[in-house]
């Protein structure tokens, strides 16, 4: 080989390794709190911030005006996002003026106006959740029959290199579903309050479960695919393992606050079989303590 093209072989490797790791992709989203969630769950669900459609929102229901409530997006994994598309609401009960993106360590303003802000960052946000906060709302907004004390946001959309929220998931998959709705999300297992197995369900039909042990320190991960046939909840090991009914079991939780050690409020617990493999069996639960 001359040392011309090992030259610009090495030069090209060296670009490549430059460049950092292409974003993972959405796991779910979350927020400080809802409009109408028990009423009507896909009105005002975050899902919607996502869809790229105008006319669907997300509405806080939070006493007050919307100031400081939160959106967070988790990833699968770190992310890096360099690219902010935000539209805001026509239907909003309060103007959102100002909102923070953050990723625990750096933010970034994000000022709006009546159109969509399109902001590139000079800094890009890097972590597994970012976080969105409503910094500051304007005057009620006439036109609206929210009421001027709800805050509501179009769209957000989180961009690494021109890739939507890592560029791995189908648009569809980006919309409320009611029986997804009951697993999306990290699910802690036994024992209660002090767990060692968590299982995760994301948004591209993708489940992970984890063992980490406390007193033995051992590792552990399973990983592979779900989906719904009507309320039947269907997993399965990897992309082409057999499909097994998981038996699946849903219940809300109330908490009593006076009982010691109970979590901070109520919370769901899904159960699921050993059709999959026997440590996978058990209950897991959203409970925050």
């Amino acid at each position: 080989m001359s040392s011309r093209l090992a030259g610009m072989l090495t030069a090209a490797f060296a670009v490549l390794a430059s460049r950092p790791a292409a974003a993972d992709p959405l796991a779910y989203v979350r927020t400080s709190s809802q409009k109408d969630r028990a009423q009507a769950p896909s009105q005002f669900h975050p899902l919607n911030l996502l869809d790229e459609d105008p006319a669907t929102v997300w509405c806080e229901d939070a006493t007050g005006m919307g100031e400081k409530e939160e959106v967070r997006f988790y990833f699968k994994g770190r992310t890096r996002i360099d690219r902010i598309v935000v539209t805001p609401a026509a239907t909003t009960g309060r103007l959102v003026q100002e909102i923070r993106l953050s990723d625990d360590t750096n933010n970034v303003k994000v000022v709006l106006g009546d159109a969509t802000t399109d902001q590139m960052l000079s800094k890009p946000l890097v972590g597994t959740t970012i976080t969105l906060t409503i910094q500051r709302v304007g005057g009620p907004n006439k036109s609206s029959t929210l009421g001027s004390d709800t805050a509501c946001l179009s769209d957000v959309l989180l961009y690494e290199r021109n890739l939507l929220f890592g560029g791995k998931i189908e648009p569809a998959k980006l919309r409320f579903d009611p029986m997804r709705e009951k697993v999306l999300g990290r699910w802690a297992g036994e024992p209660f309050g002090a767990p060692e197995k968590y299982i995760l369900f994301a948004l591209d039909g993708t489940w992970e479960w984890h063992y980490e042990g406390i007193i033995d320190n051992k590792k552990e991960r399973l990983a592979g695919e779900y989906r719904f046939r009507g309320d039947r909840l269907l997993m399965r090991r990897g992309e082409t393992g057999r499909w097994a009914d998981m038996r699946f079991a849903y219940k809300r939780v109330a908490v009593d606050p006076s009982e010691p050690g109970a979590p901070k409020g109520d919370y769901d617990l899904i159960s699921l079989n050993e059709a999959i493999e026997d440590k996978v069996k058990g209950e897991y639960n959203n409970a925050d303590f």
